[in-house]
């Protein structure tokens, strides 16, 4: 039977009182005496804790984490299965505990990872990466915060000022919010159907299911164009088609343009590959902040000593949690860049390739179009000729792209080169337009312009003057790309390819994966973000 806490208290109480009142006849409290009574009063608190007790010494008492019934404050909660908005690639799996589920006052009490929920052998099953247990990260733990948050937008809204003063926002209801918008598609379209406008001014998904395939990637920002609105639109008139998403749109194009389809739309080889990696270069990519779900692969990588370098313009905490540097080629684990010159970096890494012939040739000349040229172009700078490779053949039909099947052929009025009478002609690279000339060029035009003799010294002092990275780094950046083994070069969907002429970087670094085969690699990637599902094929 559990005794009152009061009673043991007033015996510790007495006991510590009689204590010093002995003490204070005494001449001095000395060294013994002080440590005979700490040691007696700390035994005690440990032999009895703050249990029961009647003063008369130790007996039995209840513990109070045994779980009592009368002590559970509520029985209502039903256990829901669920996952957090955050588009960050991770979508964690939720057990949320939900009070007055099924009515309107629902509400979250709590809420739990799956990762959360020991199971049998979890240890051991933690050190592997075949089968990963999903945890969320402090963002997804946030979740109720963020939903029962006092700023979260929860009514519709009108303005009635002047647009961007926030003050003339004025709640309305669902049906007067419906209205309105109902009010002005029918003014746009009825403008259209007059012959006011060519088309019907919104922003509006094919039938062919991109928008469908888009949504997951930021799209919902598009509103009512871009949901329901979609199957609406096509009924409507010509409308807008939107190019891509905001989160990856300059990525996925340059990979389809190049590449073509690849898993995860714009994903490359899977994370599950950095373990056979011997260099991994997270180039404008911060998987532990916006994709989380890979940084445990990250750290298994980092565990079994496979060099992490990262490039960005900020000091990430990629940077600073998993990135090691590559000591053997002196790379340090953070290389910072200028906002929007990494292409610089790339371009002189690759001419720093191919001037010493680190280039995969055979590789090249098997899988890639338009880094050699197909006709005689004449000599280099150098005086020799230009490597010359034999024209693919056309295949008589161009596929479409947009509705990411690659099974829809396109007639000759959609594009020129889409003509059966072209079927069996070579494809040739236009002159002046292969990546070698290009290289070859860029040597010239940074030599005359920064009066240095070296072409390749030029090149490098060019994109060391733009970047900010010093020309010694860049150069063993090159040394180790083509050297090091497998390399898994990251383009991250971050900040460089949500740029002006951001599918031209992105493109730049999936020439440069090309170059020395690592697109095909165990270890390697094609210069893309990297993909939690089924690598390249």
């Amino acid at each position: 039977m559990q005794k009152s806490y009061r009673a043991l208290a007033g015996k510790y109480a007495r006991r510590y009182m009689m204590g010093i009142n002995i003490k204070q006849n005494e001449p001095k409290i000395t060294r013994r005496s002080f440590l005979q009574w700490t040691s007696a009063l700390g035994a005690t608190a440990a032999v009895y804790g703050c249990g029961g007790g009647d003063g008369d010494g130790p007996e039995e008492y209840e513990t109070p984490v045994v779980p009592q019934e009368e002590y559970v404050m509520d029985r209502e909660l039903a256990e829901v299965m669920g996952t957090h908005p955050h588009n960050c690639g991770g979508r964690c799996p939720f057990k949320f505990y939900v009070r007055d589920y099924g009515t309107p006052q629902a509400r979250v009490a709590k809420l739990t990872s799956a990762g959360d929920i020991p199971r049998e052998n979890s240890l051991e099953a933690d050190e592997d990466i075949s089968f990963v247990q999903t945890r969320a990260c402090v963002r997804g733990y946030a979740q109720i915060k963020r939903t029962y948050s006092p700023d979260r937008l929860k009514y519709p809204l009108i303005q009635t000022k002047e647009r961007g003063d926030i003050t003339g926002f004025k709640r309305v209801s669902w049906d007067e919010a419906l209205n309105k918008v109902a009010d002005m598609v029918s003014d746009v379209y009825s403008r259209y159907d007059s012959g006011e406008l060519p088309y019907v001014p919104m922003v509006a998904g094919p039938p062919n299911g991109l928008h469908n395939i888009m949504m997951f990637a930021g799209m919902p920002f598009m509103g009512f164009a871009e949901g329901a609105g979609s199957a609406l639109s096509q009924y409507l008139g010509p409308t807008i088609l939107p190019t891509g998403a905001p989160s990856f749109e300059n990525m996925l194009f340059a990979t389809i343009g190049s590449v073509g389809l690849m898993p995860g739309l714009a994903g490359g080889n899977s994370v599950y590959n950095y373990k056979d990696s011997d260099f991994i270069i997270q180039w404008g990519a911060d998987p532990a902040v916006k994709e989380p779900n890979k940084t445990f692969f990250l750290t298994k990588a980092k565990e079994a000593g496979v060099p992490i370098v990262t490039i960005d313009a900020q000091y990430t905490d990629t940077a600073a949690m998993l990135s090691t540097g590559f000591p053997q080629y002196g790379i340090p684990q953070f290389i910072q860049v200028r906002p929007q010159t990494d292409s610089a970096i790339a371009v002189a890494m690759a001419y720093i390739i191919y001037k010493n012939g680190w280039h995969d040739d055979t590789f090249i000349k098997e899988n890639c179009y338009g880094f050699y040229p197909t006709q005689d172009v004449g000599n280099d700078s150098d005086g020799n000729p230009f490597p010359v490779v034999e024209p693919p053949t056309h295949p008589g039909y161009v596929m479409s792209k947009l509705d990411f099947s690659f099974q829809t052929q396109i007639t000759p009025d959609q594009h020129p080169f889409a003509d059966p009478n072209l079927a069996g002609q070579p494809v040739h690279v236009p002159k002046g337009m292969s990546f070698v000339e290009y290289l070859d060029g860029l040597g010239v035009e940074k030599a005359d312009k920064l009066d240095i003799s070296n072409k390749e010294d030029a090149v490098v002092t060019w994109a060391s003057q733009l970047s900010g990275v010093d020309k010694t780094t860049i150069r063993n950046l090159a040394d180790a790309f083509a050297h090091a083994g497998d390399v898994f070069l990251e383009n991250g969907n971050n900040g460089g390819q949500k740029t002006n002429n951001g599918m031209h970087s992105v493109w730049m670094m999936i020439s440069l994966a090309a170059m020395c085969g690592h697109t095909v690699k165990q270890g390697g990637n094609l210069g893309v973000n990297s993909t939690d599902t089924a690598s390249n094929p």
